[in-house]
Order: C-alpha cells, then structure tokens, then sequence
C-alpha cells in the first residue's frame, strides 16, 4: 500500500504554531512537511533523494500563507515528476540561477552600457545615444538578453511605438543606435547574427494639409521648422522647406534641383522653363 497523500488541511496548517516539546515537522505526504519555527513562521520543505547522486536533499518550497497548501502540493507534483524523468530539482534549480545571471549580465542595457563606455574612451560623444536609449529603448528591451532580441520584437517593442507619434527620423536613427549596440553583441559573439539589420520602418500615411492662407499660422510653421528638436521633420524635409521659404519655389521645383542650377560666384539659382514645365 502506498504512502498516504494530503495528511495536512487548510485549517489544520493555518492553526499551527511553535511547540517546544515537537519537531515541529507536520509531513503532508510524499516528502512534503511545513516546519514551524519558533519565530512565528511556517516554512514549506521536501525531501528527496537525487536520481543522480542517490543522496537525501531538501528543498525550501516557500513561507506560508504567501505559498498555500494547495500550492505547495502543487509544487510537491513538479518536483516528483522532475525527479521520475531522471532530474535533479535541486541542479535544476542551481542552473536557473545561473541562467539569471548570465541573462543579467548579458541584457541589452547591460552590454549598451559597455558599447557607450568603449566609445567614451574612443572620443566619441553620445548624448544622443544616451537620451534615445534611456527614453525609447531601456524601458521596453533593457532587461531583456540581447540572444534573445528578434527582428520583430525590435520593431514591435521600439521602432513602431515611435513611429505611431509620427517620429519617423526618430525612428531611424533609434534603429541606427541599435544596430551599432547589437553588432558590438556579435563581436563579442554573444549572438550570432544582428536582429536590427533587418529592422523594416513602417511607411508614414499619407495625407494632404490645407495650405496656410493667414499670416499667424505661418509663426508656428516656421518655429517647428527651425526647431532641431522636432523629430517629425526630417533633415532633408527641413532643408526643403527652408529653401522654399527664401526662394518660393514650387515643391517639384525644388526637387529637382542640381547643383549645375547654382552660380556660386554671381549668387544666384536659376531655374530652367523646361524644368518649371515639367515639375507642373
């Protein structure tokens, strides 16, 4: 006849203190006992003996109340089935642990924050790279272990969010700073290809805007222009639009622009009739 299971109620575990004369070991069954100690705390424990080494172990399963009977149990099958398939729950547990670690260390702000400190002794400045990590990328990829990074999670987790506030230059260079961070992963052969290399930016929708007819709606235009920090406008987008300013030239004008059209020394831009024609 086998051993009896569940020896231990809800009520029977919740009344249970601290007495001088037990051991104070109250046996659920197949290993499992609550120890209570003479501080006032109950503590979950099994015993078992490794399928490797054939010696007696215990485990600590948890404190009660915050692990329950019904958990405890729970737990109690895990380990019996772990040890029926020839593995120790106690290495297992060790090799966890060390996975944690190596996780830790390995994380992608982890191995940034080496990438950063490499190029600070190189000369190079970052604060850009720093306040584009530290707002959009830490908070969503940082604690996560660069071997585990793919394309889509990159996009899905940073590039995407900044590309719904309409950030696309943004978007672009966060991918650029990503890249760079992952490829130092690869050197180091922490991973063996770079996810961001594949990284896809979603198009930007396209839509029409009425034209500013009233001088007061000019001011904002023209600040949000000249500000650097409006990653809405790209670099190029930028320098369109500030010609366009100075020298009122229609948008297919502009674009097709040479530098054939520009006399440096007499200062002057001319633009051709067959090109007006054709921007038209």
């Amino acid at each position: 006849m086998g051993r009896q299971l569940n020896k231990l109620t809800a009520l029977k575990v919740k009344n249970l203190k601290f007495e001088d004369s037990s051991s104070n070991k109250h046996t659920d069954g197949a290993g499992l006992y609550l120890y209570a100690h003479k501080n006032g705390s109950k503590y979950w424990r099994m015993d078992y003996t490794s399928p490797i080494t054939g010696k007696r172990n215990t485990l600590a399963l948890g404190v009660y109340p915050t692990i329950t009977l019904e958990a405890a149990r729970k737990r109690r099958d895990e380990i019996r089935q772990q040890i029926a398939n020839n593995i120790d729950p106690s290495e297992m547990r060790e090799q966890a642990k060390q996975q944690a670690k190596v996780n830790a260390k390995n994380s992608f702000q982890n191995i940034a924050e080496q990438w950063l400190e490499l190029r600070k002794h190189e000369g190079k400045k970052d604060s850009e790279n720093i306040r584009r990590l530290e707002k959009d990328i830490y908070p969503f990829i940082g604690d996560i272990p660069v071997n585990q990074l793919t394309t889509a999670l990159l996009e899905n987790e940073v590039i995407h969010r900044i590309v719904e506030r309409g950030a696309l230059e943004l978007a672009r260079k966060v991918s650029i700073s990503i890249k760079m961070i992952l490829e130092y992963a690869r050197k180091k052969k922490l991973i063996l290809i770079n996810p961001a290399n594949d990284i896809t930016q979603p198009r930007p929708i396209q839509s029409n805007f009425a034209a500013i007819t009233e001088s007061h709606d000019l001011k904002p235009l023209l600040r949000s222009v000249w500000d650097e920090s409006n990653t809405r406008v790209t670099f190029v987008t930028r320098c369109a639009i500030k010609i366009s300013i100075f020298i009122f030239l229609r948008p297919g004008e502009i674009r097709t622009l040479k530098w054939s059209d520009y006399n440096q020394e007499k200062k002057t831009l001319t633009i051709q009739p067959s090109k007006q024609r054709r921007a038209e």
